[in-house]
């Protein structure tokens, strides 16, 4: 089903990077961001809070890291949109290309067994949280992924 989005905390304009109710599943979310960064012709990542770990999560790295979440290419024969989840050759990304990438704190966390490596803007404190956001299974052959965490929150 198609329909536009709205980012329900700024109005009707959506920003880089957006949580949007009605989303239940990161394959939705991919697909409407890749959507809307077609319509509006630049990287904008669509996202929801249905999903919740919890976990008290350990710092990565004392410096923030900015990742790459989305590269927006448009080239004579086509227009591409690669999310982070994707594996991409860089090599074959135009230089050209709009890339949507954000500063984080990185986290490892653990719940239910399972490692999450958890993207924060803001330090957290040494406490046990309830995160809120999605979780996105990552491919093992991803940079990222590569210390045998496939799950990022």
């Amino acid at each position: 089903m198609k329909r536009d989005i709205q980012n329900k905390d700024e109005g009707t304009e959506l920003k880089d990077i957006n949580f949007v109710d009605d989303i239940m599943s990161w394959a939705e979310a991919k697909r409407q961001s890749k959507r809307q960064s077609k319509k509006l012709g630049k990287p904008i990542l669509i996202l929801h809070k249905k999903d919740n770990i919890k976990c008290k999560p350990f710092l990565v790295s004392q410096t923030i890291s900015r990742i790459e979440l989305l590269f927006h290419s448009i080239t004579n024969e086509e227009e591409k949109i690669y999310s982070f989840d994707e594996v991409l050759d860089k090599r074959r990304v135009p230089t050209n290309a709009k890339v949507l990438a954000g500063d984080f704190y990185i986290y490892n966390g653990v719940f239910e067994d399972k490692k999450y490596l958890i993207l924060s803007n803001k330090k957290l404190e040494n406490n046990f949280y309830n995160f809120y956001g999605t979780i996105i299974r990552l491919q093992s052959s991803l940079d990222i992924a590569k210390k045998n965490l496939k799950n990022l929150f």
